[in-house]
């Protein structure tokens, strides 16, 4: 589900990250997008070792997730969608930069 900052759905947003039921789900969610992200990334790149493909997917999706439970806070905390537009497009933009470059700015 995308974020939304329409205050009807507040109470489901609250529910997605309060509910051991759905908790559970989006856990699964998140494996299940790695398991996917593996194949298609281990497909693209022959004679490249699944584990590389494994690590790559399970970034990739630990990125998605993080990007849209941020968002979920910051419109929970009052901000719409469309005032997050920018910024958000702007830190999807840097996060996946990093990744492309390999944690360069953390690399010591």
């Amino acid at each position: 589900m995308a974020p939304t900052s329409d205050p009807a759905h507040e109470p489901r947003n609250q529910l997605l990250y309060a509910t051991p039921s759905l908790t559970a789900a989006r856990a699964r969610y998140q494996e299940r997008l790695t398991e996917l992200l593996r194949d298609a990334l281990h497909d693209s790149v022959p004679g490249q070792a699944e584990l590389t493909a494994h690590l790559a997917a399970g970034q990739i999706a630990t990125v998605l997730m993080l990007l849209m439970r941020t968002n979920q806070e910051r419109i929970a905390h009052g901000a719409t969608a469309d005032e997050l537009a920018a910024q958000a497009r702007d830190e999807a933009a840097d996060a996946f930069a990093m990744l492309r470059g390999g944690l360069t700015p953390y690399a010591g």
